[in-house]
Protein backbone atom coordinates (compact mmCIF):
# COMPACT_ATOMS: atom_id res chain seq x y z
CA UNK A 1 0.00 0.00 0.00
CA UNK A 2 1.23 3.59 -0.96
CA UNK A 3 1.15 5.49 1.42
CA UNK A 4 0.87 8.59 -0.35
CA UNK A 5 -0.66 7.31 -3.46
CA UNK A 6 -0.39 10.60 -5.43
CA UNK A 7 3.39 11.14 -5.53
CA UNK A 8 4.50 8.64 -7.99
CA UNK A 9 1.81 9.32 -10.01
CA UNK A 10 2.49 13.09 -10.11
CA UNK A 11 5.79 12.76 -10.55
CA UNK A 12 5.55 10.58 -13.35
CA UNK A 13 3.11 12.56 -15.12
CA UNK A 14 5.72 15.37 -14.83
CA UNK A 15 7.88 12.91 -16.62
CA UNK A 16 10.50 13.30 -13.82
CA UNK A 17 12.42 9.85 -13.44
CA UNK A 18 14.87 11.33 -10.38
CA UNK A 19 11.80 11.99 -8.50
CA UNK A 20 9.86 8.52 -9.38
CA UNK A 21 13.59 6.82 -8.29
CA UNK A 22 13.47 8.66 -4.77
CA UNK A 23 10.25 8.32 -4.18
CA UNK A 24 9.83 4.58 -5.16
CA UNK A 25 13.78 3.95 -3.26
CA UNK A 26 11.77 5.17 -0.03
CA UNK A 27 8.84 3.13 -0.67
CA UNK A 28 10.96 0.18 -0.72
CA UNK A 29 12.73 1.13 2.34
CA UNK A 30 9.20 1.60 3.77
CA UNK A 31 7.80 -1.46 2.53
CA UNK A 32 11.01 -3.28 4.05
CA UNK A 33 10.16 -1.96 7.51
CA UNK A 34 6.90 -3.28 7.50
CA UNK A 35 8.33 -7.02 6.30
CA UNK A 36 6.65 -6.65 2.79
CA UNK A 37 9.15 -7.72 0.86
CA UNK A 38 7.71 -8.00 -2.71
CA UNK A 39 6.30 -4.78 -2.51
CA UNK A 40 9.89 -3.64 -1.53
CA UNK A 41 11.16 -5.55 -4.12
CA UNK A 42 9.25 -4.30 -6.78
CA UNK A 43 9.60 -0.57 -6.15
CA UNK A 44 13.78 -1.46 -5.25
CA UNK A 45 13.87 -2.89 -8.52
CA UNK A 46 11.85 0.02 -10.47
CA UNK A 47 14.06 2.59 -8.64
CA UNK A 48 17.32 0.37 -10.03
CA UNK A 49 16.39 0.79 -13.45
CA UNK A 50 15.48 4.52 -13.07
CA UNK A 51 18.99 5.25 -11.40
CA UNK A 52 20.72 2.75 -14.18
CA UNK A 53 19.10 4.70 -16.99
CA UNK A 54 19.92 8.49 -15.55
CA UNK A 55 23.38 7.39 -14.25
CA UNK A 56 24.18 6.60 -18.04
CA UNK A 57 23.10 10.18 -18.83
CA UNK A 58 24.74 12.20 -15.97
CA UNK A 59 27.05 9.76 -13.73
CA UNK A 60 27.79 12.85 -11.54
CA UNK A 61 24.05 13.70 -10.47
CA UNK A 62 23.34 9.99 -10.39
CA UNK A 63 26.21 7.81 -9.23
CA UNK A 64 25.24 8.38 -5.41
CA UNK A 65 21.81 7.20 -6.04
CA UNK A 66 22.14 4.29 -7.48
CA UNK A 67 24.81 2.87 -5.19
CA UNK A 68 22.28 3.60 -2.63
CA UNK A 69 19.50 1.57 -4.42
CA UNK A 70 21.83 -0.94 -5.02
CA UNK A 71 22.62 -0.84 -1.40
CA UNK A 72 19.16 -1.08 -0.44
CA UNK A 73 18.27 -4.66 -2.31
CA UNK A 74 21.28 -5.87 -1.15
CA UNK A 75 19.64 -5.50 2.14
CA UNK A 76 16.69 -7.01 1.08
CA UNK A 77 18.37 -10.00 -0.74
CA UNK A 78 20.11 -10.75 2.56
CA UNK A 79 17.54 -10.48 4.53
CA UNK A 80 15.55 -13.11 2.17
CA UNK A 81 18.46 -15.36 2.20
CA UNK A 82 19.69 -14.63 -1.34
CA UNK A 83 23.18 -14.49 -1.03
CA UNK A 84 24.70 -14.15 -4.47
CA UNK A 85 22.09 -11.68 -5.51
CA UNK A 86 22.66 -9.66 -2.34
CA UNK A 87 26.91 -10.10 -2.66
CA UNK A 88 26.29 -9.11 -6.45
CA UNK A 89 24.70 -5.37 -5.24
CA UNK A 90 26.97 -4.77 -2.35
CA UNK A 91 29.97 -4.93 -4.56
CA UNK A 92 28.66 -3.10 -7.85
CA UNK A 93 27.60 -0.67 -4.89
CA UNK A 94 31.13 -0.67 -3.35
CA UNK A 95 32.79 -0.22 -6.94
CA UNK A 96 30.83 3.09 -7.24
CA UNK A 97 31.46 4.21 -3.89
CA UNK A 98 34.77 3.87 -4.31
CA UNK A 99 35.55 5.45 -7.49
CA UNK A 100 33.42 8.89 -5.78
CA UNK A 101 35.12 8.88 -2.93
CA UNK A 102 38.73 8.72 -5.31
CA UNK A 103 36.93 12.02 -6.93
CA UNK A 104 35.29 13.73 -3.27
CA UNK A 105 37.02 11.62 -0.55
CA UNK A 106 35.41 13.10 2.09
CA UNK A 107 31.92 13.29 0.87
CA UNK A 108 32.05 9.28 0.13
CA UNK A 109 34.24 7.39 2.29
CA UNK A 110 31.78 7.19 4.62
CA UNK A 111 29.86 5.42 2.58
CA UNK A 112 32.10 3.31 1.00
CA UNK A 113 32.56 1.97 5.30
CA UNK A 114 28.61 1.81 5.14
CA UNK A 115 29.17 -0.52 2.21
CA UNK A 116 31.65 -2.55 3.64
CA UNK A 117 30.00 -3.34 6.94
CA UNK A 118 26.95 -5.27 4.82
CA UNK A 119 29.31 -6.54 2.64
CA UNK A 120 31.23 -7.99 6.21
CA UNK A 121 27.37 -9.01 7.41
CA UNK A 122 26.91 -10.66 4.70
CA UNK A 123 29.95 -12.76 4.52
CA UNK A 124 29.30 -13.83 8.50
CA UNK A 125 25.67 -14.52 7.42
CA UNK A 126 26.93 -16.96 4.57
CA UNK A 127 29.81 -18.13 6.76
CA UNK A 128 32.62 -16.85 5.44
CA UNK A 129 34.69 -15.72 8.22
CA UNK A 130 37.72 -14.44 6.53
CA UNK A 131 35.89 -12.14 3.88
CA UNK A 132 33.65 -11.14 7.03
CA UNK A 133 36.93 -10.11 8.81
CA UNK A 134 38.32 -8.43 5.68
CA UNK A 135 35.31 -5.85 5.57
CA UNK A 136 34.81 -5.13 8.46
CA UNK A 137 38.75 -4.37 9.35
CA UNK A 138 38.68 -2.02 6.49
CA UNK A 139 35.15 -0.41 7.22
CA UNK A 140 36.76 -0.10 10.68
CA UNK A 141 40.15 1.45 9.19
CA UNK A 142 38.42 3.82 7.34
CA UNK A 143 35.99 5.18 10.12
CA UNK A 144 39.31 5.39 12.65
CA UNK A 145 40.69 7.89 9.53
CA UNK A 146 37.42 9.39 9.40
CA UNK A 147 37.06 10.18 13.42
CA UNK A 148 40.80 11.26 13.61
CA UNK A 149 39.51 13.97 11.26
CA UNK A 150 36.19 14.99 12.78
CA UNK A 151 35.86 13.69 16.21
CA UNK A 152 31.97 15.30 16.71
CA UNK A 153 30.71 13.53 13.80
CA UNK A 154 32.26 10.03 13.54
CA UNK A 155 33.27 8.85 17.05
Amino acid sequence: MNPHPGLVERARAAGDDAAIARILNNLGMLHGDENRRAEARQAHEEALRLRRALAQKDPGAHLPELAATLTNLGVLHRVENRQAESLQAYEEALRIRRALALVKREAYLPDVAITLNNLGNLHRQSNRPAAARQAYEEALRIRRELAQKDPDTYL
